[in-house]
């Protein structure tokens, strides 16, 4: 849960390599309004003043974000640990 601008998510272990996107919905709009082809379960009606223009011409995308599992190999083969994009 977030409040007053803190807070965190924790995803459990996956039991397979993969991914999945996470969007932080702040749009009073029940509706997700992101770039990706599915929709989030909750809504929060707030900090719409954080939304962006990544794929189209008004500020109303969501923020969204990739969090992926068991691709980049063992720690062992000193593949990449963390990796963070910006779009």
């Amino acid at each position: 849960p977030f409040a007053n601008g803190a807070g965190s998510i924790t995803l459990a272990k996956p039991s397979k390599a993969g991914s999945v996107d996470i969007v932080a919905r702040l749009g009073a709009d029940p509706a997700a309004s992101k770039c990706t082809a599915w929709t989030p379960a909750a809504a929060t009606p707030f900090g719409a003043y954080l939304q962006g223009k990544w794929c189209g011409a008004n500020y109303d995308k969501d923020p969204v974000a990739r969090a992926t599992f068991g691709i980049f190999g063992s720690s062992a083969k000193k593949g990449p640990i963390y990796i963070r994009e910006n779009f």
